[in-house]
């Protein structure tokens, strides 16, 4: 697992990550740390999407769900029980 801190995947949409994604492809960069950090906050997009359909099913929590994926890239220090 990086020790780098992550730029915050909601500093943009899910199409926002994707289209940097192409751009860099675009211009021959596939590989490095912008190119890492676009597939990471897709990553995270892809988890919310999951997530958020559980919280509409009732299964979960929508504050605990929150708190899980703000947990994932450092905006929380711990979660609480």
């Amino acid at each position: 697992m990086s020790t780098k801190a992550m730029a915050d995947p909601r500093s943009r949409s899910m199409a926002g990550w994707r289209s940097r994604l192409g751009v860099l492809a675009s211009r021959g960069e596939t590989s490095g740390p912008r190119v890492d950090e676009a597939r990471a906050a897709l990553s995270w997009w892809r988890l919310r999407a999951a997530v958020d359909r559980e919280v509409a099913s009732g299964l979960v929590d929508r504050h605990r769900a929150d708190a899980v994926l703000d947990s994932l890239i450092g905006t929380e220090a711990a979660m609480s029980t």
